[in-house]
């Protein structure tokens, strides 16, 4: 999820059901001005990767977070182990910040404009323009096509992966 929408760990981790529509004309998760780190109120656009991700995620009885932790109305507070398990697998120490730093490059590479992506990373504007003339609460029209390339450059390398003709660095485990 991080890697295809450029969330912070916490906004994600405190993402409730009820802030996901898997079903609008444009999919998207909404960030209020309590959950956002910069207190910024932002309904964001889901590529369609996310939004199947989404859809297979397990819903727990009685908690209301997307990615629930084990404590009854709680979400994943210590992801620690999960990011430990996740590095195992790619042979390299990785963290949730690093899915953004990802999410963020990968735009860059594809053209997307620096603007757009710091909106879809929930960024403070800095321009007057940005700050005052141009939406930054709902970017669901404005930013669903460069969410949907992002989604589509991750699963197209994920697909190169797996087809199994990567050949991993010298030192590294496959």
């Amino acid at each position: 999820f991080l890697i295809l929408t450029g969330a912070r760990w916490g906004e994600a981790a405190k993402l409730t059901w009820d802030r996901v529509d898997l079903d609008g004309a444009v999919p998207s998760w909404h960030l209020t001005s309590e959950q956002a780190k910069n207190h910024n109120s932002v309904t964001l656009p889901l590529c369609t990767q996310a939004v199947a991700l989404l859809r297979e995620r397990p819903r727990v009885k009685g908690n209301p977070f997307v990615f629930a932790g084990r404590a009854a109305k709680r979400p994943i507070t210590d992801p620690r182990a999960m990011w430990e398990a996740v590095s195992e697998v790619a042979g390299a120490s990785l963290t949730a910040h690093d899915m953004r730093r990802s999410f963020t490059n990968i735009a860059l590479k594809l053209g997307i404009d620096l603007y757009k992506v710091e909106l879809l990373t929930n960024h403070v504007p800095k321009s007057v323009t940005l700050m005052h003339y141009v939406e930054t609460n709902d970017l669901r029209e404005s930013c669903a096509v460069d969410i949907q390339k992002v989604g589509d450059w991750v699963e197209k390398q994920a697909a190169i992966a797996a087809a199994g003709n990567v050949v991993p660095p010298k030192g590294k485990r496959a």
